[in-house]
């Protein structure tokens, strides 16, 4: 029996939440993402990010929450027309579509999911999405709010940070360049 020894090739190494990976150069790995996307400017720029993210990525998952109606103090005795429903239906349709032409430009792997938050916090619901899918990273995009605005609307990525026990990635929001006229006075 004849032994080769192979060639030296120089190691790479990245952490991944707690576990790290270690393989040689020229090898890459890759993960199953899940993308929180409600069709805000945010969250379309976290997607288009994802889908730049195409050689990392084996598999991304574009995850719509739909939010309860009646939060978890709802009686029995509550009554929600059933046109409420309704328009939230065509909500969630429309988001799912803006989803579906940024992804449909990209040769990613991916699946689009819409789930009903069953009047749970909306970033509960993605994270337990991410477990129940068994995903490696969330990624999510980011309003910024600050202040007076984030204690009053609250923030849903501060919120997945908090509680994840997988990675998440934040993506912020494309900065708004000024008007030329801003500009020069």
């Amino acid at each position: 029996m004849d032994f080769v020894e192979a060639p030296q090739q120089p190691l790479a190494a990245i952490t991944f939440g707690a576990k790290i990976f270690i393989f040689p150069l020229g090898y890459y790995i890759t993960v199953k993402a899940i993308v929180a996307f409600d069709g805000s400017e945010s969250s379309i720029e976290a997607l288009k990010f994802s889908v730049k993210l195409i050689d990392s990525i084996s598999n991304l998952l574009v995850l719509y929450v739909t939010p309860a109606v009646l939060g978890a103090a709802a009686t029995f005795d509550s009554y929600v027309p059933s046109s409420v429903y309704q328009k939230q239906d065509e909500t969630a349709a429309g988001i799912v579509e803006k989803a579906k032409a940024i992804l449909i430009a990209s040769k990613i792997n991916s699946e689009i999911i819409n789930i009903d938050s069953a009047g749970d916090q909306i970033a509960r619901s993605i994270v337990k999405a991410a477990m129940d899918h068994a995903c490696d990273l969330i990624i999510t995009g980011t309003r910024r709010l600050s202040g007076l605005s984030k204690m009053i609307l609250g923030s849903v990525s501060s919120e997945i940070i908090k509680i994840s026990t997988i990675p998440v990635l934040i993506c912020p929001p494309k900065v708004k360049e000024e008007s030329t006229e801003q500009k020069t006075e």
